[in-house]
């Protein structure tokens, strides 16, 4: 009976955290989404008003411009930061996922030192961004690469390919050997088994990493705003274009920050049923 109460006041306890937790977390956006949804003179008032009429004149302004003024470059610029955005999110998704799956199988099949060849790969995508920023700078100036789409694609898959390995080689590790002696019984090659049986079976883990990168990618904010000028900047730094000498413009700020989230958000909801086994099922040895 004791141990009855016990174990529902601890479960108790942990609802209560977690859902703390949660709505802590989400404040943040929820409170975006007001301010971006308010006129631009009840932004302002205090103390804020949380019953108003909707107005999307900051979404208008932020997709289509229109207002002029000092930040009409921002406006102007934003559906080539969205397509600069996609396109630099997706191929080093691409990219990373081509290079952390091959990777992670030779990985997962060589045991001797194979943990501490994943922990060194894990390692590498601890290390600050902010350590190598301006040698990467230096490097990307010589080439002629700075202000491209290629600086920001290489240096994003540089730092996502170890969480991809991690990922993906813990999973493979939980796939019996007997799998890969069946396919070469079969007549696969080791490249054509690879891919035919320990890619699909290895789903989960790739969908979960493939939205991690480009989750990773779409959000990056430091490498994006020192490595592009006006030709290759992204949508996170399209929102310090609000930041103005004359103060913030929080309504534009705030929309863009919504729209920054929605594709992310409308990922998660489509793969989130791969994401529990992807990041559970990977941790068995």
């Amino acid at each position: 009976m004791r141990s009855n109460i016990i174990h529902k006041s601890v479960k108790t306890v942990a609802i209560s955290f977690i859902s703390a937790w949660v709505i802590i977390s989400i404040f943040p956006i929820f409170w975006a989404l007001l301010t971006s949804l308010k006129p631009p003179i009840e932004v302002a008032s205090m103390p804020p008003k949380l019953l108003f009429l909707p107005d999307f004149s900051n979404y208008k302004t932020v997709l289509f411009g229109g207002a002029g003024g000092f930040y009409s470059i921002v406006q102007e610029g934003f559906w080539r930061f969205l397509m600069n955005s996609f396109v630099i999110s997706t191929i080093t998704t691409i990219l990373t996922l081509f290079l952390g799956t091959m990777s992670s199988y030779y990985i997962a099949r060589v045991k001797l030192k194979s943990d501490r060849l994943r922990f060194w790969f894990l390692s590498l995508r601890m290390m600050p961004p902010i350590a190598i920023i301006i040698p990467f700078y230096i490097m990307m100036k010589y080439v002629g690469l700075v202000d491209s789409k290629i600086s920001l694609i290489l240096i994003y898959t540089i730092f996502n390919l170890p969480l991809t390995v991690w990922f993906v080689s813990s999973y493979i590790r939980t796939i019996p050997i007997e799998y890969d002696q069946m396919a070469a019984i079969d007549g696969f090659s080791k490249w054509s088994g690879f891919l035919k049986v320990i890619v699909p079976m290895s789903k989960p883990a790739i969908i979960t990493s493939a939205l991690l990168v480009f989750i990773f990618s779409w959000n990056e904010f430091l490498f994006a705003l020192i490595l592009t000028g006006f030709k290759s900047k992204t949508l996170p730094v399209l929102a310090t274009g609000f930041i103005t000498q004359r103060g913030i413009i929080w309504g534009q700020l705030t929309a863009t920050a919504i729209i920054i989230i929605i594709p992310i958000f409308i990922m998660t909801l489509i793969a989130q049923r791969y994401l529990s086994r992807g990041m559970t099922l990977g941790i068995k040895r």
